[in-house]
């Protein structure tokens, strides 16, 4: 993670698809390589991984969101914007019922280049305590909203040491 945080994806790349190799159904480490993948524009490897991660996850938890984030990123990203929308759709309308990370629902604006509702769900996500706020300012994903005067007003409320 350190490797990804830096920018440093063929290190990342490597250290994930070595525990992988080790672990192969491990839900987290598939996600992980798959962002990786996607950070590198490999698209249709990042889709399989982080479909992979939602499919071992539905097994082991009955259906959970995990992932669906990240997976609707990636299609995003890769054009395939039909089914990003699916999965945000799926998750706004669960996030109904039962808690879906806000941080999982700002990622998938993210890649449909909605970035107003981007930050309105970090929002949300700071609002509710999520705990993925807490790498909120070291992820690549969120590199096109440094220079916005809101995200740096949300990453000094969250309040990191310098």
């Amino acid at each position: 993670m350190i490797y990804f945080c830096q920018r440093q994806y063929d290190q990342a790349m490597d250290q994930w698809s070595r525990a992988l190799a080790l672990d192969p159904e491990n839900i987290l480490l598939n996600i992980d390589l798959g962002r990786a993948y996607m950070q590198m524009g490999m698209y249709p490897e990042a889709i399989a991984l982080l479909e992979k991660s939602r499919t071992l996850a539905g097994r082991e938890t009955g259906g959970t969101a995990t992932g669906g984030g990240w997976l609707a990123l990636a299609y995003a990203t890769a054009g395939k914007t039909t089914q990003a929308r699916r999965i945000l759709n799926d998750l706004l309308q669960r996030s109904k019922s039962s808690y879906v990370s806000p941080l999982n629902i700002a990622l998938i604006y993210m890649g449909l280049d909605e970035r107003d509702q981007a930050l309105r769900w970090l929002q949300k996500g700071y609002d509710a305590r999520d705990g993925d706020v807490v790498i909120l300012k070291v992820l690549p994903i969120w590199d096109p909203l440094r220079s916005d005067p809101r995200f740096q007003e949300l990453i000094l409320r969250i309040n990191y040491p310098q």
